[in-house]
This record gives C-alpha cells, sequence and structure tokens, in this order.
C-alpha cells in the first residue's frame, strides 16, 4: 500500500441481539455509551525523522484526553487500531539499540501498550521487516491480534524467534495478549465487546517477496490466482459473531483494514 495515499483502515460496529444465555463471563444485554478511539496507518511516525518532533505526545495527549472526556460523560472508552501501524525506517529499527527492547519495531508496540490498545487488526507493513520481526510485536504486545483470513499454522522462523502463539476463538482477551486471534473478548465495564479481524485481500501483492520474507504464511484456505484467496473472509467473519454470540457478547466491532476501499 502506497504510504499517504492509501486510506485509512475502517472500524465497523454492529449490535447483535444476544440469542444464547450467558456463559461464565458476566455480559450485560442493555444498551451502553462507548467511545470507539480508531486509528491505522501510523506507519512508526512516532518520531517525525526530519523534525525529530516526537509525535507520540500528541497521540498520546488525544487519547488520554478523550478518555477523560469520556469518564466525564459516563461512557466507556476502548482503544483500537486496524494495522499498518509499523513501518521499517529511523524509528522501527532504533528499537533495536534500546536495551529494554532490543528488537526492530518494539519501541512502537511499547507505545501501544502504554495507551492500553485493547486489540491490533493486522494491515501488511506490520509484515515490511520480515516474518521474525512481526512474531516479536506480537509476542511483545500486551493485546491481541486479531485477524480471521491470515493462517500462522505453517509460518517458519528463525531460531531464537519467539513463535506466533495462536489463541482461541472468542477468549477473552487479557488470555490472548501477545497472540492471534479470530476474534476476542474484551471485558468493558459490565459488558463484553467481541472483536472480530480481517486482513486485505491484496496482502501477498503489497508486501515485498512474501515467498522469502513470510515463509509458510498463506491465507485460511489457501491463495488462488493473482494471490487472491480462495476463500472469502466474509463467512470466515460471520462465524466468528456466532462464536461470540454463543457467549452471550452481544455488541461486537469489525477491524477491517481495508485499504482504498474506505
Amino acid at each position: 500500500m502506497k504510504r499517504r495515499l492509501a486510506a485509512a483502515a475502517a472500524c465497523f460496529a454492529f449490535a447483535f441481539a444476544a440469542q444464547a444465555p450467558l456463559r461464565a463471563q458476566s455480559c450485560a444485554a442493555a444498551p451502553i455509551k462507548l467511545q470507539i478511539l480508531h486509528s491505522s496507518d501510523n506507519e512508526s511516525s512516532f518520531l517525525d525523522p526530519n523534525t525529530l518532533e516526537p509525535k507520540a505526545r500528541n497521540y498520546s495527549a488525544l487519547y488520554e484526553g478523550l478518555t477523560q472526556l469520556a469518564e466525564r460523560e459516563g461512557m466507556q472508552s476502548i482503544h483500537v487500531t486496524a494495522g499498518d501501524h509499523t513501518l521499517p525506517g529511523p524509528f522501527y529499527l532504533a528499537a533495536a539499540d534500546v536495551p529494554e527492547l532490543g528488537a526492530p519495531g518494539l519501541g512502537d508496540i511499547a507505545i501501544y501498550n502504554a495507551m492500553n490498545l485493547a486489540a491490533n487488526g493486522m494491515g501488511n507493513h506490520e509484515f515490511d521487516g520480515g516474518i521474525n520481526d512481526t512474531a516479536r510485536m506480537i509476542d511483545f504486545a500486551n493485546y491481541p491480534w486479531v485477524s480471521v483470513n491470515l493462517d500462522f499454522r505453517n509460518v517458519v522462523l528463525e531460531p531464537g524467534t519467539p513463535p506466533i502463539r495462536i489463541a482461541p476463538d472468542a477468549a477473552v482477551s487479557t488470555q490472548d495478549a501477545g497472540q492471534v486471534a479470530k476474534s476476542t473478548i474484551l471485558q468493558v465495564g459490565e459488558d463484553c465487546i467481541g472483536f472480530i479481524g480481517r486482513s486485505p485481500a491484496d496482502f501477498f501483492n503489497v508486501v515485498a517477496d512474501p515467498p522469502n520474507t513470510l515463509p509458510g504464511l498463506d491465507f485460511v484456505g489457501g491463495r488462488g490466482e493473482g494471490n487472491q484467496p480462495n476463500v472469502s473472509a466474509i463467512p470466515q467473519v460471520l462465524a466468528q459473531v456466532d462464536e461470540l454470540k454463543a457467549k452471550g457478547v452481544n455488541k461486537i466491532i469489525l477491524i477491517d483494514h481495508a485499504q482504498d476501499f474506505t
């Protein structure tokens, strides 16, 4: 995806009437007031490479201010990203020289950890540094990474790289931290919010040399002509809706990295 020209990813919220009894997790059925703080395509721009302006201060100030505003208005607030929040460059690479981080991209993840990110959709730029960088970023996160249509089961990692752990469908987000999931559940006050992720269908055409940089990664169901997925993501998303509803979740957010379509 071309920087600056691609549109921001979409974050769509859908409310579904609960049709199953509540499970062990307590999920309120009543409507709630909810603020969704969403960003995408930050592309490791927390430090301007030309002016060295610490953009993280502006981002965090907006996050903190809007969170306080929601609290004042008596509503819950959650923070999500639909992906492309890292991109190889000076800020991304500098994290490898910080002893507390020790690998590219982890500076970005540390900032998102500090801002209580609830869930991370997956675009394509998270993978530009190769699958080993991606695996380290996933493992370092205090939140789950969600995508119904990327299949990580056969990825090949270098020795010493943390494995990419795959969480069960529709599990509690605190148990999914640092893992990949198709869907996850966040406890928000007395309610539960479900998250489902979808990665772009053109994923393998916008990542450089995927056979060598992302060995073993594929779409669920594989790829066909033009590197397009053999299986549509729509039924995969709907299957996760059913999984979440079966656990009493009636408020579900689709984090969709839709690129130029949004």
